[in-house]
């Protein structure tokens, strides 16, 4: 496991024997040590699967933990919190989560905050119904931020604050970053480099232009995973990291 400053050079590496997950997720905490999540989790008559571990700057394992099933993101904040987003199955229950026969998913608010130790410490209102499926998520330092499906509004979470702002005319977008009261989403269902550039109004979302992301060498933004971070978007396409930064917007 490797983390990378912002110029690409590798800070911490930390090598460990397996790990217990496939398609794990990472996360380096500020303590200097790793957390790995994987996004499914089986709830058995015993109890549920333990589907996240945090491991030592040599490898050892300190302790494991369950966040529940279906998880889409992962991040953690500069306080060391753990936000996780999940995408519909850990909000409604699949792999022995849900009614009849299961507990309420831990994803059922859509996004939820935990410590260190994988305790809850916040989350969504379920009954809010506010996110089906978490399809945008950024942890910044002084907010959090979402775009849920079904009606893909921004969500800005500060402190135990939650505020809403509608949208039109998205559909499935992929990434949301934020400087100020500017906000863009990043991708659509069709098309991963759409870039949609607005400001927070009352109550709705105000949208100022579209148009599309493209790598230094003036091609077509590749698909690719995408990680955001207050006002920087991070694109990993095979072995290429390409960022954005809205702050460089006019």
């Amino acid at each position: 496991m490797t983390a990378y400053s912002a110029p690409g050079a590798p800070t911490v590496v930390v090598a460990v024997e397996q790990l217990p997950f496939a398609f794990p997720q990472l996360q380096l905490l500020p303590s200097g040590t790793f957390l790995v999540v994987g996004s499914r989790c089986y709830w058995h008559e015993g109890g549920p699967e333990e589907n996240a571990v945090v491991y030592a700057d040599d490898g050892r394992e300190l302790r494991r933990g369950t966040l529940g099933d279906g998880i889409e993101h992962v991040m953690v904040d500069v306080a060391g919190r753990i936000w996780t987003g999940y995408f519909d199955e850990g909000v409604f229950g699949n792999y022995g989560w849900g009614a009849p026969y299961g507990p309420e998913p831990l994803g059922a608010p859509g996004i939820v905050a935990w410590t260190p130790q994988f305790e809850q410490s916040w989350a969504l209102e379920p009954s809010g119904g506010l996110v089906s499926d978490c399809y945008a998520l950024n942890v910044a330092d002084n907010a959090t931020w979402a775009c849920p499906y079904t009606d893909f509004p921004v969500l800005r979470i500060m402190g135990k604050t939650v505020q809403t702002w509608a949208t039109e005319g998205l559909s499935g977008p992929r990434g949301i970053i934020a400087h100020g009261d500017r906000v863009a989403l990043i991708g659509t269902y069709d098309d991963p480099s759409e870039f949609v550039l607005g400001r927070l109004g009352d109550r709705h979302f105000v949208e100022e232009r579209r148009g599309n992301l493209w790598a230094p060498d003036g091609t077509v933004l590749p698909k690719s995973a995408i990680h955001c971070v207050g006002s920087v978007a991070h694109f990993f396409a095979d072995r290429k990291w390409f960022s954005f930064d809205l702050r460089a917007v006019d």
